[in-house]
C-alpha cells in the first residue's frame, strides 16, 4: 500500500512539474484582440458626427463562427470596439451608411496573428443633419 501511495504521489509529483514546464508553449500562438476605432465626420464641413451607426464584422474567429456589433459614435464622432481571440487571417469589416447617397461606406482589414491590430477606420458621409 505504501508503494502504491509513492507511485501516486511521484506521478503527480512529475504531471504538475511538467505542466509548469509547457505553460509557455500553452500560450504561445494564442491571439490577441484587434482594436478598432475611428471618426465619423460630416463630408462638407468636416464637424463630427455624433450618433452615427458604425457596423464591426469579423468573417470568422474559427470555432467561435463570426463577429457583428454595432457601435455609436459619440459627441466628437468618435467610435471604438474590440474583436476578442480572432482567427490568424480572419477579415475585419468597418460600415457605415451614407444617408444621402444611399451608399454603405466599408473598410476592410486583416487580422495577423502575433502582431498590433490596431485599425483605423475614418468615415466622412453626407449626413441629413
Amino acid at each position: 500500500m505504501y508503494k502504491l501511495i509513492l507511485f501516486i504521489m511521484n506521478r503527480n509529483v512529475f504531471l504538475l512539474a511538467l505542466s509548469f514546464l509547457l505553460m509557455p508553449f500553452m500560450t504561445w500562438g494564442q491571439s490577441l484582440p484587434a482594436y478598432i476605432h475611428g471618426t465619423v465626420t460630416h463630408a462638407s464641413s468636416g464637424a463630427p458626427i455624433s450618433g452615427a451607426m458604425v457596423l464591426i464584422q469579423a468573417d470568422s474567429m474559427g470555432f467561435f463562427g463570426g463577429y457583428t456589433a454595432v457601435v455609436i459614435t459619440n459627441s466628437n464622432g468618435v467610435y471604438a470596439d474590440t474583436v476578442n481571440g480572432p482567427a490568424n487571417g480572419t477579415g475585419i469589416h468597418a460600415s457605415t451608411a451614407d444617408s444621402c447617397n444611399g451608399i454603405t461606406l466599408i473598410q476592410n482589414f486583416t487580422y495577423a496573428l502575433g502582431a498590433v491590430n490596431n485599425f483605423t477606420a475614418d468615415f466622412a458621409i453626407c449626413a441629413n443633419t
